[in-house]
């Protein structure tokens, strides 16, 4: 038996470059919409190729419902809305032998990257974990270990791809595979391939991660992570200032805030409390 988990977003999708194109009610996002799910299949596709014997999608862009459920392979089950657990992007994840996500992007403050952001745009201009910058995929990448879950594949953005497999070329996260999709060029610009040659390359990615871990014989769960000291740089000081209403937070400078957090999930959760907080500045 072999669960596979897709944590999926849009900002990472082959063909998406625009804050038009990602945002609710505008005339590129239904496009979106359809250009993510055909990502998401292919994923599909390739892990049951590789071995998997359960599929489950979690949609984890905005209000974490963009996904038309009677687009998906029907193989595969479907978690949608919020609040879920794990911040959203993670929640069922707990069970699975291995995790893919799909359609990430870079961290907020990385040059050059498209639509670059790490949980809310509009409150952080830079997270940093114990010093380091961080954005979605290594939260989730950090609560996935926790849960005992391995992260298989990582696509997106050439930034992204190439920041994940820097950060994790040993360890618990070394079985990892990535495909960029595309080439940031700037915050709005890439140089994109084809949806279907994205596809492709998708499907035989995860075909390849889902194999390695059905066929391991040692045991591939990545050790639960270390407390984390988490740094949240807000874009106007108003926003820090709400920020400091949430107990046990310290403020480091006029933008930055700091929370001690015990695990990944505190962390994520602390991520989105804050946005939350900030968003009443």
């Amino acid at each position: 038996m072999t669960h596979v988990f897709i944590s999926v977003d849009m900002e990472g999708i082959a063909g998406v470059a625009t804050p038009a194109q990602v945002h609710r009610g505008t005339d590129d996002y239904e496009r979106s919409r359809a250009l993510m799910a055909g990502e998401v299949n292919a994923a599909i596709e390739g892990a049951y190729a590789g071995g998997a014997t359960r599929v489950t999608v979690n949609d984890g862009h905005g209000d974490n419902a963009n996904l038309r459920p009677e687009e998906l392979d029907t193989r595969a089950t479907l978690l949608m809305g919020q609040p879920k657990l794990a911040g959203g992007m993670m929640a069922g994840a707990q069970d699975a032998h291995i995790a893919l996500l799909i359609g990430y992007h870079a961290a907020a403050g990385t040059t050059g990257a498209v639509l670059d952001h790490t949980v809310s745009g509009g409150a952080f201009a830079r997270i940093r974990v114990d010093g380091e910058v961080w954005g979605e995929a290594d939260v989730n990448a950090a609560i996935a270990a926790q849960f005992g879950t391995p992260i298989g594949l990582v696509t997106g953005d050439d930034k992204v791809c190439r920041s994940f497999a820097s950060r994790y070329p040993l360890g618990p996260h070394a079985m990892a595979l990535t495909v960029d999709v595309k080439a940031s060029l700037g915050n709005g610009v890439i140089h994109s391939l084809h949806p279907e040659v994205a596809r492709e390359r998708i499907q035989i990615a995860a075909e390849a991660a889902v194999t390695r871990v059905a066929a391991a014989t040692a045991d591939t769960r990545p050790e639960p992570p270390a407390p984390h000291s988490l740094r949240a740089t807000l874009r106007r000081t108003a926003q820090a200032d709400h920020c400091m209403l949430v107990p046990g937070t310290v403020r480091a400078s006029a933008y930055d805030v700091e929370y001690a957090c015990t695990d990944a999930l505190e962390l994520r959760n602390m991520l989105k409390l804050f946005s939350i907080t900030a968003a009443a500045a």
